[in-house]
């Protein structure tokens, strides 16, 4: 799978002579806190695609695509730019996130081109998770590549990577074992919960944080008898 899209990616660069660049943030090199204060709702990425600009044959500061994959536990932003120049991607990221570049920019990781792609796939395969194989960084690979389309940031370049990679992380879970035992955070941390408390049917659970982690975690401990839960928000 890796020669595949490394041969499609060697031809798009090709001929088209522009590199992908991908500037990125994630479990590995950053806090909780510093993540959640970058990481981007739908509505903000939308609205910092469209005030950034790039896209539908226009270019701003020589970046001519760009896709925004925000999650609990990375944000990452590719672009498709005539230069491999990180700068105007840093300063974006601050912009939008109102975040000083010097509050993060030592916990960023800069890749181009054979690197950003192959990342790429290995994000969507969910061998960059912080829990291997998790099955919803999928979708939302899937959903930063709909939300740039719909505001013409993503266009033929990192609309084909993205598909590709789609593709690729289907092509894993299908045709290896990374998703026999699917598992998120969430899903690990109720496990570990029930081993510490054997008697979860009794027990008062208080969520804090209302999002799809929480979401999942109140699925996994209601097939495990709870039925009480209080959430703060």
């Amino acid at each position: 799978m890796r020669i595949t899209i490394c041969v499609v990616f060697v031809k798009v660069i090709l001929l088209s002579m522009v590199h992908i660049i991908c500037l990125g943030i994630n479990h590995a090199t950053a806090n909780v806190d510093l993540r959640e204060r970058l990481a981007f709702s739908p509505q903000r990425a939308e609205i910092s695609l469209a005030r950034f600009g790039c896209g539908n044959g226009k270019a701003c500061m020589g970046v001519q695509e760009m896709v925004i994959l925000s999650t609990c536990n990375r944000v990452e932003i590719y672009a498709v730019a005539t230069a491999i120049n990180f700068d105007h991607l840093e300063a974006f990221l601050s912009e939008a996130s109102g975040v000083s570049r010097g509050d993060f920019y030592q916990q960023t990781y800069k890749l181009s081109d054979e690197e950003a792609v192959t990342h790429l796939l290995r994000v969507a395969c969910g061998l960059d998770s912080q829990v291997l194989g998790e099955p919803q960084i999928l979708g939302q690979v899937t959903q930063a590549l709909g939300l740039a389309r719909s505001q013409g940031a993503a266009g033929k370049i990192l609309s084909r990577l993205f598909q590709r990679a789609i593709h690729t992380g289907k092509r894993a879970r299908t045709e290896t074992v990374i998703s026999h035992q699917p598992a998120s955070v969430a899903s690990v941390a109720v496990n570990l919960i029930s081993q510490l408390s054997p008697d979860l049917k009794s027990a008062r659970v208080m969520l804090i944080g209302a999002g799809e982690m929480a979401e999942i975690a109140v699925q996994s401990l209601i097939k495990r008898g709870v039925n009480e839960f209080h959430v703060v928000n």
